[in-house]
């Protein structure tokens, strides 16, 4: 009987840390949320793996992070009015005048 009372125990604290992480995981996701659209608009000076620099305005990822959606990027080649840029391709994205909020 003690090792059955015991094994409840335990899985009151599994069930009861797996809530606080799902819980925590959801807090950190909506805080990750608010920071990237409230960059939306923001300046953006990306470095390419290419070694090329092109700039545009942020306006938001896909939800994988894998692509970052922005406007008027211009590139040496020209400019595009939108574009999907692939997360793979960049290795430095510097955002300029972001309005952040502290609280």
């Amino acid at each position: 009987m003690a090792s059955l009372a015991e094994s409840n125990a335990t899985s009151k604290d599994i069930v009861s840390s797996d809530d606080e992480r799902v819980k925590a995981r959801a807090f950190l996701r909506e805080r990750f949320l608010r920071s990237t659209s409230g960059l939306v608009g923001s300046q953006c000076k990306i470095t390419t793996v290419e070694n090329t620099t092109i700039t545009a305005h942020y306006h938001g990822m896909d939800m994988h992070g894998q692509d970052i959606f922005v406007k008027n990027l211009t590139t040496p080649m020209g400019q595009l009015r939108y574009a999907l840029v692939r997360t793979m391709d960049v290795v430095n994205m510097n955002l300029i005048n972001a309005n952040v909020c502290q609280k």
